[in-house]
């Protein structure tokens, strides 16, 4: 798995560094700056305090994905829509969602992480794997 990650890296720099070149030649790496704007250090660290400003939201998620994760058999989907629709049936402002509301994302990410260290439960206690990563844990 670690190999593969490799791949994808090397292989997004490299494709990150090819429409570069493109743009400078295009002369469109102007229209690209002005685009991200200067202000992308401040959304970057806007996004990372996110799950702090929702902590219910998150605790919550991290919860459900991991009971979720520790049903063998249940895959990632089921984690990433249970806590999608628990935090869009109790957030506030429900004219947000589909409009930049941080609570589904915060719940979705929450569980998709959280799912894994569920998964774990059933492949240490018992040798079934919850899903194909742990399987290879276990061949491990």
């Amino acid at each position: 798995m670690v190999i593969i990650g490799f791949l994808v890296v090397s292989e997004c720099v490299l494709q990150v560094a090819a429409v570069w070149a493109r743009g400078r030649e295009a002369g469109l790496s102007r229209r690209i700056d002005a685009a991200v704007g200067d202000d992308w250090k401040r959304q970057a660290i806007d996004g990372w305090k996110a799950p702090f400003r929702h902590w219910g939201v998150f605790l919550r998620s991290s919860a459900l994905g991991t009971v979720v994760g520790a049903l063998p058999g249940v895959g990632g989907t089921v984690a990433q829509f249970l806590p999608y629709n628990l935090a869009v049936a109790t957030t506030k402002d429900s004219s947000r969602i589909g409009k930049g509301a941080e609570e589904p994302l915060v719940a979705t990410e929450a569980a998709t992480n959280s799912k894994e260290g569920g998964a774990l439960f059933p492949t240490l206690l018992f040798g079934i794997p919850g899903n194909a990563e742990m399987a290879l844990v276990l061949a491990a």
